[in-house]
């Protein structure tokens, strides 16, 4: 097996860009990361740069393993609540691990920056949002579709920098070939349904065109203030 990896961020019609996106790639390994700043003029950026460049610093050293991401995850937490002390800032965050050797994958969020795996034309796995729109799906009070139109959905629960504990969502998935997996900040899967997700990955033959297809749809949607949206998708074949 081998992957293929692509990934982009756009300010949409905002002034700045607060998502940051990285990605690195070492023999069978694969680190891939979105993170959504939130504070206002430049410190959401500041506070989304924390967060990557510290987890790809972190995993430059040879030895990897998800008590490291975990580690590194509380680390960022702690950095940004050192700067909230001067700007009013957090971050969600998503993060993806592959080894291609195990067939496993980690992943990691906080906040309502998404993970999905795909397999056969069906999500198999997403990512939980920590936001006031989940807690209302989990309740009854909406269902899973509606959440992109709930009141409440910019609210989240959960975020990095917000509290000095962080509480992280982790998970370990099994992959195969022919399996995709996507990682987007809130601005981008406001605007795509998980149908449509689905409805380009199936017409594309690369990484790049399926995300530029994505994007194709976030461009021409109805929506007049589209928020910064960002992307990480990986084809494993």
């Amino acid at each position: 097996m081998k992957f293929n990896v692509y990934s982009y961020s756009d300010k949409g019609n905002r002034e700045n860009n607060e998502d940051s996106v990285k990605t690195l790639q070492v023999d069978d390994e694969l680190i891939a990361v979105v993170a959504d700043g939130l504070g206002g003029y430049q410190s959401g950026k500041v506070a989304s740069d924390i967060a990557v460049t510290t987890i790809m610093d972190s995993m430059q050293e040879k030895i990897h393993s998800e008590e490291k991401l975990l580690k590194t995850i509380e680390i960022i937490n702690t950095k940004i609540r050192q700067q909230h002390k001067k700007r009013n800032m957090m971050s969600t965050i998503a993060v993806l691990w592959i080894q291609l050797k195990k067939f496993t994958a980690t992943a990691i969020n906080v906040g309502d920056t998404r993970i999905y795996q795909f397999r056969d034309g069906k999500v198999i796995f997403q990512s939980v949002d920590h936001s006031v729109a989940q807690m209302a799906v989990f309740v009854g009070e909406i269902t899973e579709s509606e959440i992109r139109n709930y009141a409440g959905r910019n609210k989240l629960i959960r975020a990095l920098g917000a509290d000095a504990k962080v509480k992280v969502e982790c998970e370990s998935l099994n992959i195969r070939t022919g399996d995709s997996f996507l990682l987007c900040s809130d601005g981008f899967w406001e605007l795509i349904s998980e149908d449509n997700m689905i409805k380009t990955l199936q017409k594309a033959s690369s990484p790049k065109e399926w995300a530029e297809s994505m994007q194709y749809l976030i461009e021409n949607s109805e929506c007049s203030d589209k928020d910064n949206n960002s992307a990480v998708v990986v084809m494993v074949q």
